[in-house]
């Protein structure tokens, strides 16, 4: 019994030690909102937040079709390409499968930007890509 309690105890713990280091992630609900296809949508269509989507994807796969206003950088260059960018704005990152924006999120993060998305794969877009 008294294993049983102490497995217990640390499974509660571990619960919330991984909720704490989370929380300022994808735990904050402002940010949680932008994970889905209307928080992106209406965060794009309003000019009023600062913000940054960019799709993390090759020239290529962006060329073939991205959501409306978001930049093109490769995640390889997303630290040296986003080094001048203010800390404090929101960035969305998205890509083909989910793979490479949360590396990209990784690193920013890494970098200091505090208010980072990552949207996960371009396919959970609802609303017409963007074809040039």
């Amino acid at each position: 019994m008294l294993i049983g309690l102490v497995v217990f105890a640390v499974v509660v713990g571990l619960v919330f030690v991984r909720g704490a280091l989370t929380q300022g992630r994808t735990g904050d609900p402002e940010l949680r909102r932008y994970k889905t296809f209307e928080g992106l949508s209406q965060l794009i269509g309003d000019s009023a937040e600062p913000h940054r989507v960019i799709d993390v994807r090759t020239d290529g796969e962006f060329a073939a079709g991205h959501i409306p206003s978001s930049a093109n950088i490769p995640y390889d260059e997303i630290a040296r390409r986003m080094a001048e960018e203010p800390r404090d704005r929101l960035v969305v990152v998205y890509c083909r499968s989910g793979r490479r924006s949360s590396i990209a999120k990784s690193e920013l993060r890494r970098l200091g930007f505090e208010r980072v998305v990552d949207f996960g794969a371009v396919s959970r877009w609802r609303g017409e890509l963007v074809h040039p």
